[in-house]
């Protein structure tokens, strides 16, 4: 998948909480998926590469009446006549035209003024059709024909997601195209990826339906963005997006106001971003309420800040305004709030209200936190199938902690629900996906019996390839060294493998050596393998480390009655998992 290169400085209160962990997996999904979908985009070796044309010459291709193949052309608009105050005036009068669709016979000067200035824009020929369609003119049919082929040029191998946008060759002809397409455009914001330096990112909506996303390609207009700013500021290579954005906002553009916000606000200047989400949400994007949102929020939690509610109170008038739009995140984020008592006890039920109203669209995020509301007993009766219900249902949006939320569940004894074959087919899928989660949890399921009988070969193949995949992740080889080291079932335990994962991590990772449960393993392995002296050793340095760390005294009466064990030469011994 491609990732989105401006980078961020976003403030997560808590798994589920907030756009920002949807905006983070955007900007860094992993090379190996950018590298394949920009072999995907623009053809990898031996595939048709992309021809590059002028402007002038794209214009005589797409007047002339030949059949185009449109899947290898891209448009370099740099020699072009525009400039950003052009194409700040074209907005500003496609702006126009989407109002005044209904008024035919004020559209002839608007798509004119549109097509003087960008002689294949979607917007000018729309424009112009609709006028000449109302007069019953013949030159309704061009403008229809110019339409069809500039529809296909935006289209032609392209399904308007993020790894294959559409193409626009201004912004407002995308937002036109969405809405000529039959949505509500709620809001929109510009963003760069590892393929196209500048892309539009527009939320759209249908009815009463939950709102989605469709990115479009505006490469084409970037080199003239770039060029002025570069003329004004010496010293301008590598500039981010936003910055190369500043006329356009000045300008107007509200994309480029959110876009140049959310720098600002991700840099620390939260006073600038604020004025120019109030310009944006001023144009009705209704995505600046979102923005403006998450921004209170993350002061309302910063340590530093003294009137916290005060920053909740008006985060919560922007989550509301962004609800009205339709925003369901916007549901999901101020539910959240609500339900976990940052306004108050007595709003908590109506922060459940808002939760389940947004997981009523299909939000994971608001579906998983259910799943654990019900899973955890938290200010709700613990109800384990209810809670699998929630998972299962974010499981099925594609979800990948969802999948393993509802296995766990499931696999619960106190559920009352058996391990099927789809859930093991989604621990499978995410697995082969490099999800060393999913991977130990697939090992715990073999020796569960996995939907059929224990099969400890299959569980300590996945135990390994977890460890193989990560091998310094602490999680992983904690998990898979203590359940190795101290299970009760002999055909599963392997202490000489948990020591050498064990001992691989600890001279290789500072952080776990002063972790105490990490050296708890640790020394739990080496008892394991009969050497009670090293393992007494460790066990003394893991209980002076969770006393400096301050953990539970629970944590640390278990950690002291491991020592115990050692010191009368007896490994641990334990069912799991």
């Amino acid at each position: 998948m491609v990732s989105i290169v401006v980078d961020t400085r976003l403030i997560m209160i808590y798994f589920y909480f907030l756009e920002v962990v949807r905006d983070i997996l955007i900007r860094f999904f992993s090379l190996s998926l950018v590298l394949l979908s920009t072999c995907l985009l623009f053809g990898c070796a031996g595939m048709t590469e992309l021809t590059t044309h002028t402007y002038e010459d794209f214009v005589a291709m797409v007047f002339s009446e030949e059949d185009l193949d449109f899947s290898n052309v891209e448009v370099d608009l740099s020699a072009s006549n525009l400039t950003v105050d052009s194409i700040a005036e074209i907005d500003k009068f496609g702006r126009r035209v989407a109002r005044l669709l209904d008024s035919p016979l004020r559209l002839g000067s608007i798509g004119s003024a549109i097509l003087d200035r960008l002689e294949l824009s979607y917007a000018g020929h729309l424009a112009m059709y609709h006028y000449y369609e109302h007069l019953e003119n013949e030159h309704a049919s061009v403008h229809e024909a110019q339409l069809d082929r500039i529809v296909e040029y935006m289209t032609t191998e392209r399904d308007g997601s993020l790894e294959k946008p559409y193409r626009a060759l201004s912004p407002v002809d995308a937002v036109l195209f969405v809405q000529q397409s039959g949505y509500r455009v709620i809001g929109s914001i510009y963003v760069q990826t590892n393929v196209e330096p500048m892309v539009l990112q527009v939320m759209r909506s249908k009815e009463e339906g939950p709102f989605d996303e469709v990115f479009f390609d505006l490469s084409a207009i970037y080199p003239v963005l770039l060029r002025e700013f570069e003329s004004r500021n010496v010293e301008a290579s590598q500039a981010p997006l936003p910055l190369v954005l500043v006329n356009l906002a000045n300008a107007g553009d509200s994309s480029a106001q959110l876009s140049l916000g959310r720098f600002l606000a991700n840099g620390g200047a939260t006073s600038r971003a604020e004025t120019m989400y109030i310009a944006a949400s001023r144009a009705d994007n209704g995505y600046a309420h979102m923005l403006y949102g998450n921004l209170f929020v993350s002061r309302a939690f910063d340590p530093n800040e003294r009137d916290s509610h005060r920053y909740l109170q008006v985060a919560q008038s922007h989550y509301s305004q962004a609800i009205d739009y339709g925003y369901h995140t916007a549901l999901r984020q101020l539910g959240w709030l609500l339900h976990r008592g940052y306004f108050g006890n007595s709003r908590r039920s109506d922060g459940m209200g808002m939760l389940e109203r947004a997981a009523s669209f299909d939000d994971a995020l608001a579906l998983r936190y259910l799943g654990d509301v019900y899973r955890g007993g938290f200010h709700e009766q613990v109800d384990l199938q209810r809670a699998a219900r929630f998972y299962e249902r974010a499981a099925e949006t594609g979800d990948r902690m969802a999948r393993i939320e509802y296995y766990r569940v499931v696999a619960h004894p106190d559920s009352g629900l058996d391990v099927g074959k789809k859930v093991v087919d989604w621990l499978h899928d995410s697995a082969a996906n490099d999800d060393v989660i999913a991977m130990l949890e697939l090992g715990n399921c073999y020796v569960r019996g996995c939907a059929q009988k224990p099969n400890y070969r299959k569980a300590l193949r996945w135990y390994r390839k977890a460890v193989e995949t990560a091998p310094e992740n602490p999680e992983v080889v904690n998990t898979v060294a203590w359940t190795l080291a101290v299970t009760d079932q002999k055909r599963l335990r392997n202490p000489a493998y948990a020591l050498k994962i064990v001992d691989h991590l600890m001279a290789n990772d500072e952080e776990s050596r002063a972790n105490p449960m990490i050296v708890d393993t640790w020394a739990a392995a080496y008892a394991a393998t009969g050497n009670f002296e090293r393992a007494v050793e460790l066990q003394r340095e893991a209980i002076a480390l969770a006393y400096r760390e301050q953990l539970s005294p629970e944590l640390i009466d278990d950690i002291e009655s491991h020592l115990d064990s050692f010191l009368n030469g007896e490994a641990l011994s334990e069912s799991i998992p």
